[in-house]
């Protein structure tokens, strides 16, 4: 059974990164991938699952941002883990380490925004609507509230 440890990744280990990348989306370039992770350290962070020393078998990138519903929450994208364990020890060390920094930066929620194949009704009236406007029918996000116990919240808006 691997061991994972989860790790922000740092500037130089983008590149290496980029393989995993392209199994969310084929058509980003190397290039695309750099520009927006480099963006993405500055904005927020990149959690590596690491496994067996350097190797990469996930990684996420967060930010903190507002939200009408939840006030502050830590919004989290391009999550992806290569793991052949049904039980998914990669993705539960993920989303630890996730729920970990939002607690640390005052967050009220966690958000997970994952791609739509299997979460959405693509035969749905309001889909249908919103799809004959142009749109796509691509990413879900999932709301996980936090138990915060880092005391009152509401005085620390920034």
């Amino acid at each position: 059974m691997t061991h994972f440890a989860v790790s922000e990744l740092s500037d130089d280990q983008l590149e290496s990164a980029y393989a995993l990348i392209r199994t969310l989306a084929p058509d980003v370039s190397l290039e695309r991938w750099l520009a927006y992770a480099r963006a993405m350290l500055k904005k927020g962070g990149i959690l590596g699952l690491f496994g067996g020393g350097q190797t990469l078998f996930g990684l996420l990138t967060y930010r903190r941002e507002e939200c009408l519903r939840y006030g502050v929450v830590l919004l989290v994208e391009n999550f992806v883990t290569f793991e052949l364990n049904r039980s998914s020890p990669g993705r539960k060390a993920l989303c630890a380490a996730v729920e970990t920094i939002a607690r640390k930066k005052g967050c009220a929620a966690v958000q997970l925004i994952v791609g739509g194949r299997g979460y959405i009704d693509s035969d749905s009236s309001k889909t249908r609507g919103w799809v004959a406007l142009g749109h796509h029918a691509e990413p879900v996000i999932l709301t996980k509230g936090l138990d915060c116990c880092c005391g009152d919240l509401a005085g620390h808006h920034h």
